[in-house]
């Protein structure tokens, strides 16, 4: 008995070890555990921001192709108003031409006939957009051409074309009217 009770506080010690050892093998488990899954989290997490970062390259070249396109379309864009300005103020200054817009585009000429500059010649033309045709709604005075030429409009789509040749078509008649006065 008495080495029994000698070693009790031997056994003792061992078992509370026994148990301290467990304990810390139980707490380093979870630890590792926690390790394990920390990792894991942290892996996943790399992969998501990879992809986060792939996807706003992505992003960031497809907003800069489109800034550029739309950049290029609006400096194309720029350059056909500059020039349809260019255009337009030649139009006023050689053929004495203005437009007013409403449902139609009328075109007025002034400087058509020599000895009444004053004098205007005008036609209006409407667009139907649902057939794609051209029509005179007025012509002042009446071009008897006029017809073919929005005919030949229609069919060729030349607008420019048409509108120097109803100004040649008024410049005709008041040259004829001058001849016929004479």
């Amino acid at each position: 008995i008495f080495i029994c009770m000698a070693l009790m506080p031997i056994v003792v010690s061992i078992c509370w070890w026994e148990i301290v050892r467990e304990n810390q093998e139980e707490e380093l488990h979870k630890f590792k555990q926690r390790m394990s899954e920390t990792q894991a989290s942290l892996d996943y997490l790399h992969k998501h921001n990879s992809l986060l970062l792939q996807k706003k390259e992505n992003r960031e070249k497809l907003i800069s192709t489109l800034l550029a396109d739309v950049t290029s379309k609006m400096s194309s864009k720029k350059q056909k108003v500059a020039a349809l300005h260019e255009a337009t103020t030649w139009y006023k200054q050689l053929l004495s031409m203005h437009c007013e817009y409403s449902d139609a585009v009328k075109f007025i000429f002034t400087n058509v006939e020599p000895q009444d500059p004053d004098r205007v010649f005008s036609f209006s033309v409407r667009h139907d957009k649902a057939t794609n045709l051209w029509a005179i709604i007025e012509c002042n005075p009446r071009v008897e051409a006029s017809a073919n030429l929005v005919e030949a409009l229609n069919q060729s789509n030349e607008f420019s074309w048409f509108v120097r040749s109803m100004h040649r078509e008024f410049e005709g008649m008041a040259m004829r009217s001058l001849y016929q006065v004479s």
